[in-house]
């Protein structure tokens, strides 16, 4: 087929300023509305919108006090620093409404900004774009994903502001777009500024890694391309001396950004180790339905941009096959096949390699890899096709930019309004969760310890729960407050009886929608929420319970007689016929000491006889290993009948060198007082033996005191007993 030039035609053509000015004026309203929303949020960050939101803190604090510390080990460590230039980038604040601002708004930015980079073809400048360049690039600023404001009950959280899915969204695409524009200009500059973007998105989340690496290869192949055309026209020697500074700065900045990470907190051992035993807990818990994938597609990405894109691909699929190649048509064939492969291989890391089946905000970002290799081959050919095909693409987006213009000017749009467009942009809800948590804290004696409350069934009233406790616990040092659930993200869940009667309260939801009851059938563990969601709502005074609320959404139980309560957890536990992981986390609760000696003699590795401070005696710790599944067992006895305390026996696995891979505790709690056939406390957690680990270490504490040990192999002042894994 030979190859064709064609001119654009007249429409296509001129200088036109006013276009990118209209564009940068709907950005700017867009940023009032956006934050005429979040000035009035109520709520604070929630589950990891917080954990940004903390490290946010504590790396400014460490800058005001000029501590010369490695930004990825600073606690919380799985949160790396790239994630404070997005949260707050220029010093610390307390108020997170502007967190929220920049959550939202700074992705559609540097999305917009990439569209025009990607789109607009030198020699032109940028400040020429012509007006569907500009249309574009609002276009794709509206993905729903982007205008998800607060978590709503009965609203799936696709997201919710305070997350950097978004943020690393903007990141691929604006990287992406450099790595574009340098290929074309063959500008060392802007390939620097795409290989700088890559640093920052691995230093925002650990998929980073793989979208750095996805920009680099195109970024590599661009200007390979370009270097095989030089090398037609003879003025090869420049353009191979700049690939040669480029596979350098590739190779210099990006492998060490990975090396750093890697010999950090923040991908270290350790994390590595939590995120994988968390992988397998994801791939058990959210299962792939791709009866389902339709409706998780429209909730993020809205009816428009899919479409649209469909309809981009056709055209260009057909003007493609129909007129044969332009002059510069490998290059965007190139362009193309690298967008498909990047889709391909998104899909494959949202479904199966991240474990998130749920969680299509995995796999925006490599969406947006995509559109930004495909948007400058998808414009160029609008140029060159029919007028009816040109307006119905023209009307789509422009549709779409007024759906979501008028949904953040409209006070209280439609709650169908919305769905249908796959948006939430609910603000400044008041939920009576809220006010149940600063109940909570108000009654706390100052002179507590530990409070936790244990929540049944998770939803809004669970997230405003450990958004408030976690918020008062950066501002005083008095109790610590702790949410626990039937999910720790390292063992499958479960209903734990002994986390439940050690808690202070317990939290639990509305009634389950009779929608769900197909989720009920098919789902155990659904099943086993809802009998405890059942028991919870109906127990009473004479339960050992003292109601604090029952509101529509939630009530709120305090524990006032644990061993009413436990009695009350038997029966239930009787009544009904549970899974094999539910008997394995909830073993007998007293044994006696004949049958403890009788567990220790089958032990594969055992410490006998330690006491910790003046408080425990362990009779003894059991280690099991068949495989490389590892089970611990310790029976503890309190040395003074009376202690009371909030006690917990926490549990390391350490590599060769002692370095901590994989923590874990066992609650011992405030127990009732045990038979007088059995005066020992049991307590039992079973592992997965994580990769690398050989030894084991373990000890008592309570919030910051640590109990001495008398015997073993001890570190840490003592504090901790340490015990070889054997092989």
């Amino acid at each position: 087929m030979t190859h064709i030039s064609q001119a654009p035609p007249a429409h296509a053509v001129g200088r036109q300023p006013i276009a990118l000015r209209l564009g940068i004026f709907w950005l700017a309203l867009v940023g009032v509305l956006v934050w005429l929303h979040t000035r009035v949020a109520l709520a604070p960050p929630v589950y990891d919108a917080f954990t940004y939101f903390f490290k946010a803190r504590a790396v400014w604090d460490q800058l005001a006090a000029g501590h010369l510390v490695n930004p990825l080990n600073i606690p919380p460590s799985f949160r790396p620093p790239g994630t404070v230039v997005m949260a707050y980038p220029f010093g610390f604040n307390p108020d997170f409404r502007w967190f929220y601002f920049r959550s939202v708004y700074l992705p559609i930015v540097l999305v917009f900004a990439a569209v025009i980079l990607a789109s607009c073809e030198p020699p032109r400048r940028l400040r020429n774009a012509d007006p569907l360049t500009v249309l574009a690039a609002c276009f794709f600023c509206t993905l729903s994903l982007f205008y998800y404001f607060e978590l709503e009950d009965g609203i799936s959280p696709v997201s919710y502001w305070g997350l950097v899915d978004s943020f690393l969204c903007g990141l691929a695409a604006l990287s992406t777009a450099c790595a574009i524009r340098s290929a074309r200009r063959r500008s060392i500059p802007w390939a620097s500024a795409s290989i700088l973007l890559g640093v920052l998105m691995i230093y925002v989340k650990p998929s980073g890694v793989l979208l750095a690496a996805l920009v680099d290869l195109t970024l590599i192949l661009a200007w390979l391309r370009s270097l095989l055309v030089e090398f037609r026209t003879g003025t090869r020697t420049p353009v191979v001396r700049r690939v040669g500074v480029l596979l350098l700065a590739e190779v210099v900045l990006s492998g060490g950004a990975v090396l750093l990470a890697t010999h950090s907190l923040y991908l270290g051992a350790g994390n590595m180790a939590y995120g994988q035993a968390a992988l397998t807990v994801l791939r058990n818990v959210w299962q792939v339905d791709f009866l389902v994938l339709p409706v998780l597609i429209w909730s993020a990405f809205g009816p428009f941009i899919p479409v649209a894109l469909a309809a981009l691909a056709v055209i260009w699929a057909a003007h493609r096959v129909q007129h044969g190649p332009r002059a510069d048509q490998h290059r965007d064939d190139m362009q193309i096949g690298l967008a498909i492969l990047v889709v391909t291989f998104g899909f494959w890391f949202w479904i199966y390699g991240s474990g998130g089946a749920t969680q299509v905000r995995y796999f925006a970002p490599f969406l947006y890899v995509a559109i930004i290799c495909a948007v400058g081959p998808f414009m160029r050919t609008l140029q060159f096709v029919g007028q009816r095909s040109r307006s119905g693409v023209t009307f789509l987006m422009g549709l779409a930019v007024l759906n979501t213009t008028l949904i953040l000017v409209v006070p209280h749009p439609a709650r169908m309004w919305q769905r249908l467009a796959g948006v939430d942009v609910v603000a400044g809800s008041h939920p009576a969760s809220l006010d149940q948590a600063k109940f909570v804290i108000d009654h706390t004696p100052p002179d507590s310890e530990n409070i936790q409350v244990y929540s049944i069934d998770g939803g809004l009233q669970d997230a405003m729960f450990e958004g408030q406790f976690d918020m008062q616990q950066l501002k005083s040092t008095g109790p610590s407050y702790a949410v626990v659930r039937p999910m720790d993200w390292q063992h499958l869940p479960t209903f734990r009886t002994t986390d439940i009667v050690s808690a202070n309260y317990i939290l639990f939801g509305k009634d389950r929608d009779p929608k769900d009851a197909i989720a009920l059938a098919r789902d155990p563990f659904v099943q086993e929420e809802s009998i405890f969601h059942d028991w919870a709502a109906s127990l009473t005074a004479a339960d050992g319970i003292e109601v604090i609320s029952r509101e529509p959404g939630s009530g709120l139980l305090q524990i006032t007689d644990r061993a009413k309560l436990r009695h009350s957890l038997e029966t239930l536990v009787n009544e009904h016929h549970w899974r094999a992981v539910f008997y394995d986390a909830n073993p007998r609760t007293w044994w006696t000491d004949s049958e403890v000696d009788e567990a220790l003699g089958k032990a594969t590795a055992k410490e006998l006889g330690i006491r910790f401070g003046d408080q425990f005696e362990m009779k003894g710790l059991a280690l099991r290993r068949i495989g490389d599944d590892a089970t611990v067992e310790a029976w503890v006895r309190p040395m003074n009948p009376s202690v009371r305390g909030d006690w917990t026996l926490y549990v390391h696995w350490l590599d060769q060198n002692g370095q901590l891979l994989q923590a874990s505790d066992i609650h011992i709690g405030r127990p009732d007082a045990p038979p007088a056939d059995a005066p020992n406390w049991y307590l039992h957690q079973a592992y997965k033996l994580p990769a690398g680990a050989t030894q084991l270490g373990f000890g008592i504490y309570r919030g910051a005191v640590k109990l001495h040990a008398d015997k073993g192999e001890r570190d840490w002042s003592d504090t901790r007993v340490r015990m070889a894994i054997p092989k």
